[in-house]
């Protein structure tokens, strides 16, 4: 994997961090980082080239696609609800918002 570019924000690093983490594990909290690191204003097509330049595009982004619009791979587990949370999200919730920001923000990086 690739460095990301030092001029990349945190928020941006975190959120390409954030889906290259979904497509190891389904885990609902990252999937809730994605989603907030996306509610901050981060264009998700910059983090999808962003995780495609890292993976040298070994990855192909309709598998990336694939991944974090499918919200019923993510369930809220003991240690998620542990924790306080600024948004109170299902993981349908966040699925349809990504699938909302992929269609706003298409071709606009």
């Amino acid at each position: 994997m690739k460095v990301l570019p030092p001029q990349t924000s945190d928020l941006k690093k975190n959120g390409a961090l954030k889906m290259e983490a979904i497509l190891c594990r389904a885990s609902f909290q990252d999937y809730y980082d994605l989603y907030s690191v996306l509610k901050s204003g981060v264009n998700i097509h910059e983090l999808v080239a962003l995780v495609l330049e890292r993976s040298d595009h070994k990855l192909k982004k309709k598998n990336l696609y694939a991944m974090i619009t499918n919200g019923e791979a993510f369930a809220k587990d003991e240690q998620y609800k542990a924790l306080r949370h600024v948004y109170d999200v299902t993981p349908y919730d966040i699925q349809e918002y990504i699938k909302q920001k992929l269609l706003e923000n298409k071709g606009t990086i």
